[in-house]
Parts: structure tokens; C-alpha cells; sequence
């Protein structure tokens, strides 16, 4: 019997950051760099093809990790983006968004 909380435990108990989670969930499946096709994620997340790209977005403007769109599959590596001067503040309120929810997350699977 596994008394671990899940991805899916995690958004049920009403998980706000749902890139966050997203995340979490595909680090929990797979270890970066990885390369996930398209109809995979439709199936992985039960959603259309423009969910999953708004999904991918919005994990790569978490700003702790990069996705990139290559030929019907998205890459995804740990390395950051690199910063548009612009954007240092959003990405670090990201940062600091992600690094809280990731600390949760290790506690609660010790």
C-alpha cells in the first residue's frame, strides 16, 4: 500500500499553481532532458493539442527550466531560459513560486 500523495492527490486537494504541478508531475514520470511527444501529453493530461502547448508555455515561463518545441515533441531540460530584462521580476516571483511548492513536495514524499 502506497500512502504517497500523487500529482493527481496533489491537484485534487486543490493545487493553484497548475504549471507548477504540470511539472512536478512530468519530473515525477521522467528524468530531464526528455523529449515528450505531443500526442503523449494529450493523453497524459487527457487534453487537446492547444492545452498542451499553453501547458508547455506556462511551464517554461516558470523560469526553472527550459522547453523548447521540436517537430511535434517538446524538450524539456533543466537548464533556465535565459532572462529577457524585462521579464527578472516575473521569473523570479516564478522561482521562488516553484522552489516553495518543490520543498513541499519533497517534505510530504519523505
Amino acid at each position: 500500500m502506497n500512502l504517497r500523495p500523487t500529482i493527481h492527490d496533489l491537484r485534487s486537494a486543490g493545487g493553484k499553481d497548475a504549471a507548477i504541478l504540470d511539472l512536478l508531475h512530468l519530473l515525477e514520470l521522467h528524468e530531464p532532458p526528455v523529449r515528450l511527444r505531443v500526442d503523449y501529453l494529450q493523453e497524459l493530461w487527457r487534453c487537446s493539442q492547444p492545452q498542451v502547448s499553453r501547458r508547455m508555455a506556462a511551464i517554461n515561463e516558470l523560469g526553472c527550466c527550459r522547453v523548447l518545441n521540436v517537430w511535434g515533441r517538446y524538450q524539456l531540460s533543466i537548464e533556465p531560459p535565459l532572462p529577457k530584462p524585462e521579464r527578472i521580476s516575473r521569473l523570479q516571483a516564478s522561482r521562488q513560486r516553484w522552489a516553495a511548492l518543490h520543498q513541499q513536495w519533497q517534505q510530504v514524499q519523505l
